[in-house]
């Protein structure tokens, strides 16, 4: 609907996209990261004219979250292998560490590092939840806590990884169309690249 829609352009509904990019399901964050992407092409931009809304900006910053580097060989796994089965997988991939300042002043910092997350018994809204309390994470760190808990809880099952890496390329190839990537613009990789990952992940996710 959107790619044939002549006034996607003027796609005003970004706030129930940005909430669905928080869903634990992520069929549903890849459906919306599509959605984006074919707005992307059409040119509609979801950053603030107003700098006071802060809802677009929430919505740059899940994007930008998911498009964080979580494989490769630094970290024991290389992005190839992290779509094929693994007989065996880094501790680091099911592991939370987050570091952060609980107030503004920067005057006391706190380490979150749990173990094992793929091996709690309990939903990650709920997992979430009794992290923030218990840590008192301030609102400006609970995103990049609740991605990693979401790709830590996942890492495990071969298809519910491949769908991260699917979502990770998506979100990448979205910054490229959105933001100035300076990454990009240095290596003069262009969003087509993208777009061929993405089908080839695609590809390998469905077969």
């Amino acid at each position: 609907m959107v790619k044939h829609c002549f006034s996607s352009h003027v796609y005003s509904s970004f706030e129930h996209l940005t909430a669905l990019m928080n869903s634990t399901d992520l069929t549903v964050v890849i459906t919306v990261l599509e959605l984006l992407f074919a707005l992307a092409k059409r040119g509609t931009q979801y950053l603030p004219l107003n700098q006071q809304d802060k809802k677009p900006l929430q919505l740059r910053n899940r994007i930008n979250f998911l498009a964080e580097d979580w494989g490769g060989k630094d970290n024991g796994v290389s992005f190839k292998q992290c779509i094929q089965d693994l007989d065996s997988y880094p501790s680091s991939a099911t592991t939370v560490h987050l570091e952060f300042y609980t107030s503004a002043e920067k005057s006391e910092k706190k380490v979150m590092h749990i173990e094992n997350v793929h091996l709690l018994k309990k939903p990650l809204a709920q997992m979430m939840n009794d992290l923030v309390l218990e840590y008192k994470v301030p609102a400006e760190s609970q995103q990049q806590l609740f991605n990693r808990l979401r790709l830590s809880s996942k890492f495990a099952d071969l298809h519910q990884r491949q769908l991260c890496v699917q979502a990770r390329l998506s979100a990448l190839a979205i910054s490229g169309k959105n933001t100035e990537n300076h990454v990009l613009q240095h290596c003069h990789i262009k969003s087509i690249l993208f777009q061929h990952l993405l089908r080839a992940t695609f590809t390998l996710v469905h077969h």
